[in-house]
């Protein structure tokens, strides 16, 4: 599942000394999610994201096992730093977008969950108080699996978004709103102290990935599209849309959202377009710079390079074995090519099957 960009430092400015370390109690879905993982958003790639205990807020997660998982320091973001942070850590942050009379607090673990907290000007950065509005980036395999376990529990409610996204509330954490994407190895929290506003915040469409040119997502329900139908959504974008070209048997099903991201998913038949399951996908996303943001993947432990035609380069990062990262130089969009079987996903890319809908 972004999306990524440029890999370059951001601008934050320290406002107070921050602690090295930050511990919490172990959290149910922390258990439940057995530790902390990885990926990019919206494709059904299984990776991984490590869920807040919703009343504690960001301040108080443990990584799995109970030891404390190291942070970076507290620090104030600037709209624009948190706009390129995707480029950095290689995968969509989220937010809530930008809010009038609130300064951003940006903290990140060493076990990569992300946080951005929204403080009113007078409140120190790095304050241990975790009574304000905070959206949580958690690596979590099987991101949208979690979230659904959550809405299914005994007095949980699971609500439908945009894209195929879900989000739960967890009746022993009402403060909390989980959200996640189909094949997203992320999973989004939204914590507010206030009763119910946490889901208010979520069914606003307000959550997005933070450098999105909108502040909310416009609804698009997953559609069997034909060649044609594909071919007129490629011909007016300012980038080219991927896939893995046509296939005998399968239903090319069609999911967009309003920040740009397209997913052209290969539907075998006797399943229904939109049924949450791992099948083959490819997402293009619209990313700056996004010839460095998939060679920073490559820089991982682990990560395998290969050179493509035209220059591009397609990456497996062995924490998501079942995805392959593409970009050209100078191009505009980064494609996630997924497939349960790694072996597959990895062969489509070798072969050079894919290409943008022409």
């Amino acid at each position: 599942m972004t999306q990524m960009t440029d890999p370059h430092s951001m601008a934050l400015t320290q406002d107070s000394p921050p602690n090295t370390e930050t511990s919490a109690p172990d959290t149910e879905e922390a258990r439940r999610s057995g530790g902390p993982r990885k990926l990019w958003v919206l494709v059904p790639a299984l990776v991984f994201v490590i869920a807040v205990g919703g009343g504690a807020g960001w301040f108080f997660l443990r990584d799995d096992g109970g030891v404390a998982a190291k942070r970076a320091p507290a620090t104030t973001a600037s709209i624009r730093a948190l706009a390129s942070l995707a480029a950095t850590v290689g995968h969509p942050v989220y937010w809530a977008g930008p809010r009038d009379g609130y300064r951003y607090e940006l903290t990140r673990t060493a076990d990569g969950r992300i946080y951005i907290r929204y403080l009113p000007a007078d409140v120190a950065v790095g304050t241990s108080a975790p009574n304000y509005l905070t959206v949580g980036t958690y690596p979590v395999k099987d991101a949208l699996a979690t979230v659904s376990a959550i809405g299914a529990k005994p007095g949980a409610s699971l609500l439908k978004l945009a894209g195929g996204a879900v989000a739960a509330i967890d009746p022993d954490h009402p403060l909390s709103t989980y959200i996640a994407y189909p094949g997203s190895g992320y999973e989004i929290e939204v914590y507010d102290p206030s009763p119910g506003q946490s889901r208010q915040v979520v069914t606003s469409g307000a959550v997005v990935a933070a450098g999105t040119d909108r502040l909310s997502v416009t609804p698009i329900k997953p559609t069997a599209a034909s060649i044609a139908d594909l071919r007129a959504l490629a011909a007016p974008s300012a980038y080219p849309v991927y896939w893995a070209g046509p296939r005998a048997g399968a239903t090319y099903e069609l999911s967009r959202l309003s920040d740009g991201r397209v997913y052209v998913r290969y539907v075998p038949k006797g399943v229904e377009v939109g049924a949450h399951e791992a099948l083959p996908t490819v997402g293009t996303y619209p990313v700056q710079n996004a010839f460095a943001a998939v060679q920073a993947i490559a820089q991982r432990p682990g990560a395998t390079q290969v050179t493509l035609s035209n220059g591009g380069i397609a990456v497996t990062d062995p924490a998501h074995p079942t995805s392959v990262y593409i970009a050209y130089p100078h191009g505009k969009v980064e494609v996630e090519v997924f497939n349960p079987s790694s072996t597959r996903a990895s062969q489509f890319v070798r072969a050079d099957l894919i290409v943008p809908v022409a």
